[in-house]
């Protein structure tokens, strides 16, 4: 038998009904309004379930997405069909309507709603927010307007967007009331035409990304406007088609390419690429243009150098990249810019830290690269700090220039690590060698052992010179009959510092004078009774 789900849905909660083809009721419901949960619902019924159908309203596409995805057949119905079918109703309760709504999908006396794309919803919703913001601007220029008539103030019929604020304020900041009052309104609609403008070069982006409007777009262009044509016959560098195979779009996008740039080339921010004049963006476009015309080579060396003058404390290519990234990021699925895309990802890859699963121009990396500082010390165990001076000692760079670092190599956090494995601290070393930290300080002054000093309060030393000269001491042959002292009651009795005779072992000044005893670590050494009437340097 086939099963039937209704959804009276509302903006918090939805009630669900469930029905066999002979309208009985089999399930009844309340749930939050939430994918997950009105699919854990539906999936807990005993049968399957052939159709679910709820109303048009405002949720109707997030419902119909959504309980599509989770694999139901989803149906969205006429929302006035259904409100006359349910107006027959005595009781009306979400309950009651969630069970018409299934009796009225169980007989098919319904009308289904074509359902739009999320990425039609988008460009709505990018169209409708820029009209708000249009208005929003409109209406606080009239509100000024009309403020400033009082004052015997009257603007021209007809001011230009971006010149109203430039006009009405010269005009008021000499007065201190019309200034106080008016300004902030200024101030507000200068910030709400900016949104705008950035929402209207989106709105255009996406028009040129079409092919029927870039068409449209260029048939109302003359050969005055602001669109930057390239000098003379080129092909950028291969990295475009052409002059003469350009399309509307090859055009659109070399120069967007050229222009977003030459601005990232020059510091301008991206929200201020859309306020630019004509010449500035002339200019830009020029010096964005002399970089692709070389190729390859021409990129990545504007790419390296938008790397090398970072402003930012961590590397972050968004931010590097600026307006250039900015552009390529809603266009990069664009056929005419395969070469482009593929050159700045890769750059990305081997020059950033990304996550494995990052995407990035639609793409993940398949391996990494660069580590940000907070990964290289959770997966290194260092301090931040440490971790900087480490990699300072290593490769030879001042401290302040191993400070100043904000991400590190995955070879380098290897090779650390692998180092970081050779040294022993002093507290080690002593321990190993039966010897006090302050002895093995004095032996790494005297050169037995090597000194290596990575912050200013912390020494270290390589464990396999403590191991090479343990080992020397059980080299040497056992003690058999007196005439041997310990090495700590010899250098008491004859008061020879125990790092000096230590290093006089180790340089051979005392061959056959020295024996292995029972003792641990250095102290193993026993030393003859008249070795200083032999050897009186020490």
């Amino acid at each position: 038998m086939e099963y039937f789900a209704g959804l009276d849905v509302s903006l918090r909660s939805c009630a669900i009904c469930v029905g066999d083809a002979k309208g009985k009721v089999m399930l009844e419901r309340e749930l939050p309004c939430e994918i997950g949960d009105i699919a854990d619902c539906l999936n807990s019924f005993d049968y399957p379930i052939e159709r679910v159908g709820f109303e048009a309203g405002t949720l109707s596409q997030h419902l119909f997405y959504g309980l599509t995805g989770e694999g139901f057949d989803v149906v969205c119905m006429e929302a006035r069909q259904v409100n006359a079918a349910l107006a027959a109703m005595r009781n009306k309760t979400d309950k009651n309507d969630a069970r018409g709504i299934a009796h009225v999908l169980r007989t098919g006396w319904f009308s289904p709603v074509h359902m739009k794309s999320r990425e039609a919803h988008g460009v709505r919703a990018l169209l409708s927010t820029r009209k708000a913001l249009l208005n929003k601007t409109i209406d606080l220029a009239n509100e000024v307007r009309g403020l400033l008539k009082i004052f015997g103030l009257r603007l021209p019929k007809t001011v230009q967007h971006g010149s109203f604020d430039g006009l009405v304020r010269p005009m008021i900041e000499m007065d201190e009331v019309l200034a106080h009052a008016i300004i902030p309104l200024l101030d507000a609609r200068l910030a709400l035409y900016q949104h705008f403008l950035e929402l209207d070069r989106r709105v255009k982006r996406a028009a040129a990304r079409d092919m029927l409007a870039a068409t449209a777009i260029d048939m109302s262009k003359d050969d005055n406007d602001d669109f930057y044509r390239p000098p003379a016959t080129t092909t950028a560098g291969l990295m475009f088609p052409a002059r003469s195979k350009l399309t509307v779009r090859g055009f659109t996008n070399l120069h967007r390419a050229s222009l977003s740039l030459g601005a990232a080339l020059e510091g301008v921010l991206s929200k201020d690429v859309a306020l630019l004049g004509r010449d500035d963006e002339r200019a830009l476009c020029q010096a964005g243009f002399e970089r692709l015309r070389i190729g390859a080579e021409g990129l990545t060396a504007a790419l390296d150098r938008l790397r090398a003058q970072l402003t930012s404390e961590r590397p972050y290519f968004s931010a590097d990249l600026g307006p250039f990234y900015h552009w390529l990021r809603s266009v990069y699925d664009d056929p005419s810019l395969t070469k482009i895309t593929a050159l700045t990802r890769e750059h990305i890859f081997k020059t950033y830290p990304v996550d494995l699963d990052q995407y990035v121009l639609g793409e993940k990396p398949t391996n990494e690269v660069w580590l940000t500082m907070e990964d290289a010390r959770a997966r290194s165990g260092f301090g931040a700090v440490f971790l900087k001076k480490l990699l300072g000692h290593m490769q030879g760079v001042s401290e302040v220039e191993a400070l100043m670092r904000t991400d590190v190599h995955v070879d380098e956090l290897r090779d650390a690590k692998a180092f970081w494995a050779t040294l022993a601290n002093l507290k080690e070393a002593a321990d190993a060698l039966a010897v006090s930290p302050s002895q093995v300080k004095v032996m790494m002054s005297l050169g037995m052992l090597p000194n290596i000093q990575i912050t200013s309060s912390l020494r270290y030393t390589k464990r396999d010179a403590v191991l090479k000269l343990l080992r020397a001491v059980e080299g040497l042959p056992p003690t058999k009959g007196g005439g041997y002292l310990p090495l700590r009651d010899f250098c008491r009795r004859d008061g020879v510092a125990l790092p000096k005779a230590v290093k006089a072992f180790c340089e051979g000044d005392l061959d056959g004078a020295v024996r292995r005893g029972e003792g641990r670590g250095l102290h193993a050494l026993e030393v003859a009774l008249d070795v200083l009437k032999c050897r009186p340097s020490l």
